[in-house]
């Protein structure tokens, strides 16, 4: 338990100083669709579920991790904090300002090799398995 409230904090500091093309991010937490007893499939009904309350947010990019051990590391185009998505969680990036997508490099920690580098769509964003990510469509 002491691991992953570790985990949480250094996660919300580590995104509480991120930007994306001068756009201010919300930090985000992350959330274990496993164990939520909602059935997301895609990352639009992903955005909607985490955060539907909050008018101010105007784009969401989620990156969710399908692996069942290994997890992903990912860095957001111009900014070198790296960001850790343990298994089975969905992580999002939210901005602030409408912005289309953000560019991301995401690494299997496990094999330490990258498995994509690209776009995450607003609305869409990313799933990911040991050798590759899709759009989360």
């Amino acid at each position: 338990m002491n691991n992953n409230r570790f985990f949480i904090l250094s996660m919300l500091l580590a995104m509480s100083s991120m930007q994306v093309e001068s756009q201010p991010l919300k930090p985000s937490i992350p959330i274990n669709i496993s164990s939520n007893f909602i059935n997301i499939k895609t990352g639009y009904k992903y955005c909607i579920k985490a955060d539907p309350h909050n008018p101010s947010l105007k784009a969401c990019m989620p990156i969710y991790n399908a692996n069942r051990h290994a997890y992903l590391n990912i860095k957001v185009q111009g900014n070198n904090e790296l960001i850790a998505i343990s298994p089975k969680n969905a992580y999002p990036i939210y901005s602030q300002s409408k912005i289309d997508s953000i560019n991301v490099v995401v690494t299997n920690a496990e094999a330490n090799q990258v498995i994509y580098s690209g776009p995450v769509l607003d609305k869409v964003g990313i799933t990911c398995d040991y050798i590759r990510c899709y759009p989360w469509e």
